[in-house]
């Protein structure tokens, strides 16, 4: 057998460990986007799983609170996470694969309703927000002060504040806050206009394989291409 040949036979199989291999996905429940249930993982989760199976990668699946999820992964080699927001602060913490879903964000309130950070800023004293989620930096990043940010548990503990009056108005994801208000059994809350809008991505460790990034990225690229993706966040319009 040739030299070149053993190279090439090399290569191949080198390539074929990348995909081969199981490895851990972290998900953080953000429903629709990724949701923890037997049959479906949620708009980015089932993009993200047909994705690694297309990819010949075998998920290992687990699911915690965002800032345990994201704390593991800084501390790991090789393992993925969604949803991701991609903001500055976060940049160099993880590598970023590809970005699956366009999330918008806005103001919740019972009172007057904003329409922007300024308006945000000025009305309302005290403002809920999940705890590790990118919401919490935006409205850092624009100027809103820790006295006016109520830090709460991903869930229902933010739309159940804010029916309560308890805080003046809950700054999240638009998708997210209309299934929660929906579980609750409640109508959703006056909204504002979109605020903050961020692409969620499919992330992954600081070390991290090229080849399997590489070929992830791929993979989602050609089902945004195809319209396989557009057909999976379908599936969850009646949420």
């Amino acid at each position: 057998m040739s030299r070149f040949t053993l190279s090439t036979l090399a290569l191949t199989m080198l390539a074929s460990a990348a995909t081969a291999a199981e490895l851990p996905l972290y998900l953080m429940e953000v429903p629709p986007l990724t949701i923890n249930s037997p049959d479906r993982k949620g708009i980015v989760g089932d993009v993200v799983l047909e994705a690694m199976k297309r990819a010949g990668i075998e998920p290992r699946l687990i699911v915690e609170p965002s800032p345990r999820a994201m704390a593991n992964v800084q501390n790991k080699d090789n393992a993925l996470i969604i949803p991701l927001a991609r903001l500055k602060e976060r940049e160099d913490k993880y590598t970023w694969i590809a970005p699956v879903a366009r999330v918008s964000r806005a103001f919740f309130s019972l009172g007057q309703r904003a329409d922007s950070f300024d308006d945000a800023r000025q009305q309302f004293h005290a403002i809920a927000v999940s705890r590790g989620s990118a919401g919490l930096d935006i409205l850092l990043e624009h100027g809103f002060s820790r006295d006016q940010i109520v830090v709460v548990n991903q869930g229902l503990s933010a739309p159940r504040m804010l029916l309560a009056g308890r805080v003046d108005a809950w700054y999240n994801l638009v998708l997210e806050s209309q299934v929660l208000f929906k579980q609750l059994g409640k109508p959703t809350a006056p909204m504002g206009a979109p605020l903050g809008s961020s692409d969620q991505y499919l992330a992954c460790s600081k070390t991290c394989d090229e080849r399997v990034v590489a070929r992830l990225a791929e993979e989602i690229r050609a089902m945004q291409a195809d319209g396989s993706a557009r057909r999976i966040a379908a599936r969850y319009d009646d949420d």
